[in-house]
């Protein structure tokens, strides 16, 4: 989780839209190379606090964790709220089949929202740990999908505890699957492999394939099992 508001998101010409700060670093690591940069333009604007950015089916989907809302934008601009929710944080990724899946952060509970727009339980987090972890999500190609939390409430000022990261299966079963992590954060996904950045230290982060956890360290920093 980002505690630095993401104002706008951009779009360079014929792009994929990015936030402004992933463009300037992007383009940052093209210009030390010698390669030409494309020019930035603002796509959306007047954001409160966007957050964990998908791309799916031609659009950029984000949520802004300000107004509770999941917003899908194309390169063209045109933007639709698509979710509303009554939490905060708000993250959401999709199963093989395109369900839409939301963390309900007020309740613990990871969602689904049927073709008819109403939501219902995907699966408990609650059951996985204490508290449940209620950040990021992501889905892998397998369906399984991952949640990763804090072990305290940052926002009520409760002491730091370590963190978790949660799995909750396609048949709905949920179970934490790596722990004492100092503040599991951002999520990537392949097939059969999910990343979380720094979620044990600044210079880690922690990586899940076939079942196995591993912590991967730069260089000088030690390497050991999440």
């Amino acid at each position: 989780m980002m505690h630095k508001a993401v104002t706008g998101l951009a779009i360079p010409p014929g792009g994929v839209a990015e936030s402004p700060a992933s463009w300037r670093f992007r383009h940052r690591n093209q210009r030390q190379r010698g390669c030409p940069m494309p020019e930035l333009r603002t796509l959306m604007s007047g954001l409160v606090f966007g957050e964990q950015p998908r791309w799916h089916e031609g659009r950029l989907w984000f949520s802004d964790w300000g107004r509770q809302q999941v917003i899908a934008v194309d390169p063209g601009g045109n933007s639709e709220v698509v979710l509303r929710g009554a939490s905060f944080p708000l993250c959401v990724d999709w199963l093989p089949d395109g369900s839409l899946l939301v963390v309900s952060a007020r309740d613990g509970l990871l969602l689904r929202r049927e073709h008819d727009g109403s939501l219902v339980t995907h699966g408990d987090l609650k059951t996985a740990s204490d508290p449940p972890a209620i950040n990021e999500l992501v889905v892998d190609g397998r369906g399984n999908a991952y949640v990763n939390g804090g072990g305290f409430d940052m926002m009520a000022g409760e002491p730091f505890a370590p963190g978790v990261i949660a799995l909750v299966a396609p048949d709905g079963s949920a179970r934490q699957v790596a722990g004492g992590l100092a503040f599991p954060n951002a999520w990537t996904a392949a097939a059969s492999r999910v990343r979380s950045a720094a979620p044990t230290a600044p210079h880690c982060s922690c990586s899940r394939s076939n079942g196995a956890a591993r912590r991967t360290c730069s260089p000088g920093h030690p390497r050991a099992w999440c």
